[in-house]
Protein backbone atom coordinates (compact mmCIF):
# COMPACT_ATOMS: atom_id res chain seq x y z
CA UNK A 1 0.00 0.00 0.00
CA UNK A 2 2.94 2.04 0.92
CA UNK A 3 5.44 1.60 -2.03
CA UNK A 4 2.21 1.01 -4.92
CA UNK A 5 0.13 4.38 -5.31
CA UNK A 6 -3.65 4.15 -5.39
CA UNK A 7 -3.56 0.53 -4.28
CA UNK A 8 -5.98 1.31 -1.32
CA UNK A 9 -8.27 3.51 -3.63
CA UNK A 10 -8.25 -0.03 -6.61
CA UNK A 11 -11.84 -0.82 -7.42
CA UNK A 12 -12.31 -4.87 -7.18
CA UNK A 13 -12.27 -5.82 -10.14
CA UNK A 14 -9.02 -4.09 -11.29
CA UNK A 15 -5.74 -5.53 -12.22
CA UNK A 16 -4.14 -3.20 -9.70
CA UNK A 17 -6.19 -4.94 -6.87
CA UNK A 18 -5.15 -8.44 -7.69
CA UNK A 19 -1.68 -7.88 -8.64
CA UNK A 20 -1.24 -6.27 -5.10
CA UNK A 21 -3.15 -8.68 -3.38
CA UNK A 22 -1.00 -11.67 -5.42
CA UNK A 23 2.12 -9.47 -4.42
CA UNK A 24 1.56 -9.36 -0.71
CA UNK A 25 0.56 -12.70 -0.35
CA UNK A 26 3.53 -14.09 -1.71
CA UNK A 27 5.88 -12.28 0.76
CA UNK A 28 3.37 -13.21 3.33
CA UNK A 29 3.74 -16.43 2.64
CA UNK A 30 7.83 -16.49 2.22
CA UNK A 31 8.14 -15.06 5.87
CA UNK A 32 5.50 -17.39 7.64
CA UNK A 33 7.01 -20.44 5.66
CA UNK A 34 10.08 -21.16 7.49
CA UNK A 35 8.54 -19.29 11.05
CA UNK A 36 6.12 -22.44 10.48
CA UNK A 37 8.59 -24.87 9.79
CA UNK A 38 10.73 -24.27 12.30
CA UNK A 39 8.11 -24.24 15.12
CA UNK A 40 6.49 -27.83 13.96
CA UNK A 41 10.33 -28.68 14.23
CA UNK A 42 11.03 -27.61 17.28
CA UNK A 43 7.43 -28.73 18.62
CA UNK A 44 5.77 -25.38 18.75
CA UNK A 45 3.32 -25.64 16.40
CA UNK A 46 -0.58 -25.30 16.28
CA UNK A 47 -1.64 -27.74 18.81
CA UNK A 48 -0.10 -25.76 22.18
CA UNK A 49 -3.06 -23.15 21.40
CA UNK A 50 -5.53 -25.66 22.20
CA UNK A 51 -5.87 -27.46 26.17
CA UNK A 52 -5.98 -30.93 24.75
CA UNK A 53 -3.46 -31.94 22.06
Amino acid sequence: MVIIPGAMAAPFDSVLFWSNLFTALVIAGAAAFPLNRWLIAHGRGHTLAHNYH
